[in-house]
């Protein structure tokens, strides 16, 4: 259903593009521009650097000086600090594309690395202070606009952090119900012979090779090894690259990564001008929004120049800065996209992704309502 629903956009959207050619033309050329002048000199050498320091295995330096203060904060491994550091500083896509890269390399689990992923990954500061803070909302202290957006993407992994460690305990509870198991034991003639005994699951793993699930009390199905089974998931594929593989291998992957992403911002920057083109001008703050949720620098450009939205005030706040706060924390379908082309190879969750970010995007519109008020 969710195929042929897709199918069916796609060829609207071909119908549109045939229809208003120049709206379509000059969808295509802001969005080149952006990706050209902006997105290419921030992003690419951030990832071109980034993926050096992963390939040569030196992040493990980083995050031994982090983790103290990452660990406590975040409740991350030895390996997860790195990609916090990068997420916040170089922006979205570059931490879920850090972590990501991470998790195929064995230096993080799969559920650490959809945590990271879920409040590592946002605007970059100097995107929310120059072209948010100053250009779009014009506000005294334009850095306050990163603050309420890397503030609620500690608050949503706090949020995140809280519900792991809820279902983990959930988890450990079943692993301690008791289980039927085949005990293979040294008889005194030095003969094994098999006792049938209720043990629970940690201390049926302690007894090693020697214990083989048979029946399990509440289902009845056969179970192996599962101390067998955990050490061969988290097998780490170590791999020692030499200086100048690492830099080549890094630069053809952010090259591959950059042309993903430029593709993404072209099609949805086109999205945008055919929104902006069919709604109404009475519907303007209709369309602002929807632009925004397309792609977040088209629309805080219209809810910039947007009076009606800058007249209404809600506790003290402009609805305009409100608006666009919950924005820039969402980051956008097409940051949304843009951080589903670097997950390819992984099994990471892309609705996952999002469901944290409408989270946090929420979480930024009280923190920004408590801090622009005072």
């Amino acid at each position: 259903m969710k195929r042929k629903l897709f199918i069916v956009m796609t060829v609207g959207m071909i119908i549109l593009f045939t229809i208003m050619p120049s709206v379509v033309s000059e969808g295509a050329k802001d969005g080149l521009l952006l990706w050209f002048m902006a997105i290419v000199p921030s992003l690419l050498p951030f990832m071109i650097l980034s993926g050096i320091l992963v390939k040569l295995k030196t992040t493990k330096y980083i995050n031994s000086f982090l983790r103290p203060l990452f660990g406590l904060v975040f409740g991350v491994s030895d390996g997860g600090s790195y990609p916090i550091l990068i997420g916040f500083l170089a922006g979205c896509p570059i931490g879920a594309k850090t972590a990501a890269q991470l998790y195929k390399d064995g230096e993080i689990k799969r559920e650490e690395a959809q945590y990271l992923m879920m409040f590592c990954n946002n605007l970059s500061p100097m995107f929310l202070i120059e072209f948010i803070g100053v250009k779009c909302l014009d506000v005294k202290n334009p850095f306050l606009i990163f603050v309420v957006v890397a503030g609620s993407a500690v608050i949503n992994a706090w949020i995140v952090r809280k519900k792991l460690t809820v279902r983990e305990k959930s988890s450990q509870g079943s692993r301690d119900k008791k289980m039927i198991v085949n005990v293979y034991k040294n008889g005194s003639d030095g003969k094994s012979f098999n006792v049938w005994k209720k043990l629970s699951y940690k201390k049926a793993e302690r007894i090693g090779e020697s214990v083989k699930f048979e029946k399990n009390l509440n289902d009845g199905k056969k179970l192996s090894n599962r101390k067998d089974e955990r050490s061969r998931e988290n097998v780490k594929t170590e791999k020692n690259y030499p200086v100048m593989d690492a830099v080549d291998e890094s630069i053809a992957d952010s090259c591959e990564t950059i042309l993903k992403i430029g593709g993404y911002i072209i099609l949805f920057s086109i999205i945008t001008s055919i929104i902006e083109y069919i709604i109404p001008e009475k519907y303007d703050v209709a369309g602002c929004i929807a632009a925004g949720i397309t792609e977040v620098s088209t629309g805080a450009m219209q809810l910039a120049g947007n009076e009606w939205l800058s007249g209404i005030r809600v506790i003290m706040t402009d609805a305009k800065t409100i608006v666009t706060v919950w924005l820039c924390a969402f980051g956008g379908i097409s940051s949304v996209a843009q951080t589903y082309s670097v997950l390819s190879g992984t099994d990471l969750s892309i609705k996952k992704y999002m469901i944290a970010k409408i989270r946090q995007g929420f979480i930024a519109v009280i923190l920004a309502l408590l801090v622009f008020r005072i």
